[in-house]
């Protein structure tokens, strides 16, 4: 493994920190303002981003009540 850059804190926490589930929004295609895309993981999280403005996030919330759960189906 390669060393960590200087500065870097670690805040994960145990479990998946990967991406189950992505899918573009199509009727806000154009619309530079709006979460055009969604994404559901890390720990059952579906959080809405806009891609024109540099990638920011959105909105975010709970997918699952479940501890642990997931997000497969958007």
């Amino acid at each position: 493994n390669s060393p960590a850059p200087p500065g870097y804190k670690d805040n994960s926490l145990d479990g998946d920190l990967g991406i189950d589930k992505l899918v573009f929004l199509q009727t806000r295609a154009y619309k530079k303002d709006a979460g055009t895309l969604v994404a559901s993981g890390p720990y059952a999280h579906i959080h809405f981003w806009n891609v024109f403005q540099g990638g920011n996030l959105m909105a975010q919330f709970r997918g699952s009540k479940v501890k642990g759960g997931m997000v497969t189906s958007l």
